[in-house]
């Protein structure tokens, strides 16, 4: 939630300030993106992958179904 305040102006944070300008740096690149909480009871997908760990041998993870 405090993540979705942060990218969304209602909140500031000076330490996030450089990780929240490259979020919004990407956000411009698309016609329509929204930040919105929502509970992990309301979102099944991203609690499958907040809960799925990225292997130590590799630097990414490709779902390609969740």
């Amino acid at each position: 939630q405090e993540v979705a305040d942060l990218l969304s102006g209602n909140k500031l944070n000076f330490s996030m300030f450089n990780w929240i300008r490259e979020v919004r740096s990407w956000k411009s690149r698309f016609t329509d993106c929204q930040f919105i909480w929502c509970h992990r009871n309301s979102n099944t997908p991203a609690d499958i992958l907040a809960k799925h760990q990225i292997p130590l041998n590799s630097s990414f993870h490709f779902h390609s179904l969740v």
